[in-house]
């Protein structure tokens, strides 16, 4: 019983025209990756190089406000937690 239902199904589908607007649809997407695909490409050469200069950069301020702030005791969490927040909160470009 549930084979027919699902080869009635199928049949019906078929024959109405229910794979025709589907294979627009995936046309359609496979059209846009094309058009994307290269501009995406373009914008990802570079990124590790881009991480890791922000990553020495957010290093440098944590570094520059752990010696401004001298104090030995509880300096260094919050100057860390301040340069994690301008980390999170800026952007990685």
């Amino acid at each position: 019983m549930g084979l027919a239902i699902i080869a009635g199904s199928s049949i019906i589908t078929m024959g109405g025209g229910g794979i025709r607007p589907m294979q627009e649809r995936w046309e359609s997407a496979l059209s846009r990756y094309d058009e994307e695909k290269p501009r995406m490409q373009q914008e990802m050469e570079g990124a590790w190089e881009r991480i890791e200069d922000r990553v020495e950069e957010v290093k440098g301020e944590a570094k520059a406000e752990l010696q401004s702030s001298g104090s030995k005791s509880g300096a260094k969490p919050a100057a860390w937690a301040r340069a994690a927040r301008r980390s999170r909160d800026g952007p990685i470009v």
